[in-house]
């Protein structure tokens, strides 16, 4: 298929679609972690009631921390087992792996 300046395909502007609304959802998931963290988190809902404020502050916002920082690593470990035995499969694995965590 012969594409002329300034065209692209279909496909290519659905990829370009995907590839920006994916990560939005899931900073948005981050984002909403985050307020939920600050507003909900801290008021002694899900922590002991015996410890202070700024203690259940610290700790609603180190678990967002740690999802934070486990992206990236998860990034390259599956990176690096994407290229070695291929991407479907990688995602697959993952794809397993998160389900089984979120449905026993």
């Amino acid at each position: 298929m012969h594409v002329s300046e300034g065209q692209q395909p279909k496909h290519a502007q659905g990829c370009a679609y995907l590839a920006r609304g994916a990560p939005a959802s899931s900073w948005y998931d981050f984002f909403l972690y985050g307020t939920a963290a600050a507003v909900m988190f801290s008021k002694r809902l899900f922590f002991p009631q015996d410890l202070p404020a700024m203690v259940l502050l610290i700790i609603s916002f180190s678990t967002f921390a740690v999802g934070f920082i486990a992206r990236p690593v998860g990034g390259v470990i599956f990176g690096h087992f994407g290229d070695r035995i291929g991407r479907k499969r990688t995602l697959v694995v993952a794809l397993h792996d998160d389900g089984g965590r979120h449905h026993p």
